[in-house]
């Protein structure tokens, strides 16, 4: 029954310990938020560049279209 009563009262201090975060633990959970923070930014902007390079891409299409309708003109 001693034993059993140590065992209690060691794994209550043990868990008290684990509620309290220590100054480095906290760091890391800012760092890790951070680094959540920046890789959605990152995605974003990944996203925004693949968006701008189609528009690009449509537009020099376009301006090639209308250069060879303009050179059709010209030749019939």
């Amino acid at each position: 029954m001693k034993l059993f009563s140590i065992l209690i009262f060691a794994t209550l201090i043990a868990l008290a310990g684990c509620d309290q975060k220590g100054p480095a633990e906290r760091a890391g959970e800012t760092i890790d938020e951070s680094m959540g923070e920046m890789s959605d930014s990152m995605k974003q902007a990944g996203e925004e560049l693949d968006e701008a390079a189609e528009e690009a891409k449509n537009s020099m299409e376009e301006a090639a279209n209308d250069v060879d309708d303009e050179i059709d003109e010209m030749t019939n």
